[in-house]
């Protein structure tokens, strides 16, 4: 099954997830990183919106938001859950030749370059579509973290899309973010599986959090 199927079959229930403490906080930490980090009536693009969770906090605070994805069954969800929930828009695209109609002022992409084929290219698609001087809130699966390395070394062999394909250090992330015009201004660790709240406190240490919030602004 390759990794839009996988999201289309998951469509549905896509929801849920986003109710248990590790994604409630993962929802707080992008919200906050655009508020902080773009003008307060910003455009705003998520990329890989899903079934538009992150998309909707933002609108709700204000923002004017497009959500896309390549998965046409989490836009239906995504489109069916935003009925009148503020300045909202969902599109199906083709991944492999989408490229971006407008500027934002900030980019939030949220577990997808782990997945694509070519992550460079990708980067360089965002970069793209952001004003001088706007922000791109991303999030990486990191390599630094115990629970990676575990993880890794029992699925050898058996990974599928429900896991990340790569994963990233901060320095050659950082590398790649300055390949194509942007600087990396802060990094928050996040993500426990399990452990509740107890978990979302855990996972601020870099050696326990499995994923990585890297907020980049565009300098080129």
């Amino acid at each position: 099954m390759d990794v839009l199927e996988h999201f289309d079959d998951r469509a549905e229930d896509w929801d849920k997830l986003y109710e248990r403490s590790q994604f409630v906080d993962r929802r707080a930490l992008f919200l906050d990183a655009v508020q902080r980090y773009a003008p307060a009536d910003g455009a705003i693009l998520d990329y890989g919106c899903g079934t538009g969770r992150i998309a909707t906090d933002l609108s709700l605070a204000g923002f004017a938001v497009l959500g896309v994805d390549g998965s046409k069954r989490m836009i239906e969800e995504a489109t069916r859950k935003a009925e009148g929930k503020g300045n909202l828009a969902f599109e199906a695209i083709d991944p492999e030749n989408w490229q971006p109609q407008a500027a934002y002022d900030a980019i939030v992409c949220s577990s997808v370059i782990e997945y694509v084929p070519d992550d460079a290219q990708l980067l360089a698609t965002l970069s793209a579509g952001l004003v001088p001087g706007g922000t791109l809130v991303i999030s990486i699966p990191s390599s630094a973290t115990l629970f990676a390395v575990i993880e890794d070394r029992l699925l050898t062999g058996k990974r599928d899309v429900s896991f990340a394909r790569r994963r990233y250090s901060s320095s050659e992330f950082g590398e790649m973010l300055n390949a194509v015009g942007l600087q990396s201004v802060k990094e928050v660790t996040f993500e426990l599986p399990r452990l509740g709240k107890l978990g979302v406190w855990l996972s601020r240490l870099p050696v326990l959090g499995m994923m990585r919030l890297v907020i980049a602004t565009k300098t080129a």
